[in-house]
């Protein structure tokens, strides 16, 4: 996992900061921008996911956007009813250190930083 620390967003508006030497158990990283079709279609489906894991110890989601600032964003959350914590991004520097292309993406690590899983496009909701 590439380190790094990211400024988030909760749903009532609340900031922190979400950082990768902080990696306890599970962590979801996704990458999306509200204009994605698959993005829009995959955030609901992540939410719910995060709705139902958010009680286990060291489970964390975080959403980082892909050159998307916070109005949209806090918009589209607002519309949804997300519960996910969000990174508004106005460019590509974080997401970059992933891939070069293609959204949504969504990475599960562990608390040493190794990914396990990679979705690319599609949310697939299976056990890990």
């Amino acid at each position: 996992m590439p380190v790094f620390t990211v400024q988030t967003v909760s749903a009532d508006g609340t900031m922190s900061s979400f950082t990768t030497d902080w990696l306890t158990g599970e962590t979801v990283i996704e990458f999306f921008h509200t204009t994605c079709p698959d993005c829009r279609r995959d955030l609901p489906l992540l939410n719910q996911y995060y709705l139902e894991h958010k009680g286990q110890g060291g489970f964390q989601m975080v959403a980082i956007s892909r050159a998307e600032g916070r109005e949209s964003i806090e918009a589209f959350w607002r519309t949804g009813g997300l519960s996910i914590l969000y990174s508004p991004q106005t460019d590509r520097t974080i997401y970059n250190l992933f891939a070069s292309s293609i959204i949504p993406r969504i990475y599960f690590c562990d608390s040493r930083g190794v990914i396990s899983r990679i979705d690319v496009e599609k949310f697939s909701n299976t056990s890990n």
